[in-house]
């Protein structure tokens, strides 16, 4: 769920946190957006279409939280020198 949970940060561009307290390996299809033979634009990554994707096919819910989150900051850099 880790791994899925990455991904949809990845795609939605935001911070997906896996909350679900599963664990193991999972094999299952998620269908959403437009059929590839629509006249409908392809679509990235709505995330209501996402949403709505996950709670009715696998059960899971996608909520927006506000968590502390680990960011790195550079303050500084400069090019190395010639030695």
């Amino acid at each position: 769920m880790a791994k899925l949970a990455s991904y949809f940060s990845l795609m939605l561009r935001t911070p997906v946190t896996d909350e679900t307290e599963l664990s193991g390996t999972f094999d299952f299809e998620l269908i959403w957006g437009s059929p590839p033979d629509s006249d409908r634009p392809a679509v990235t990554a709505e995330p209501s279409e996402v949403s709505a994707a996950l709670q009715e096919q696998l059960g899971l819910r996608l909520e927006r939280a506000k968590r502390p989150i680990d960011v790195l900051v550079v303050d500084h850099f400069e090019k190395p020198s010639a030695n």
